[in-house]
């Protein structure tokens, strides 16, 4: 399946905590991709890929949901 122009995709805004939009373009700079590709790959890795439908991305969120380590700079905040 071929990329969408931009203007056709999906897009949100979202409130950052302090300091995790330079940790974002940290890690964008270290992996040579925007910081926009970076937040995209970092979601992908936790929900996996889905198709642009999302299909199957229903089951996954109980268990994405459950391990936000990626999202806190590696400590879990999972509680029992």
């Amino acid at each position: 399946m071929a990329a969408a122009p931009s203007r056709e995709l999906d897009k949100i805004m979202v409130r950052l905590p302090n300091g995790l939009r330079t940790r974002l373009a940290v890690a964008a700079k270290a992996n040579y991709r925007s910081v926009n590709a970076e937040v995209v790959s970092v979601l992908q890795r936790l929900y996996g890929a889905t198709e642009a439908t999302g299909e199957g991305l229903d089951a996954q969120i109980p268990a994405a949901s459950s391990d936000t380590t990626a999202l806190h700079g590696g400590a879990s905040h999972h509680q029992p």
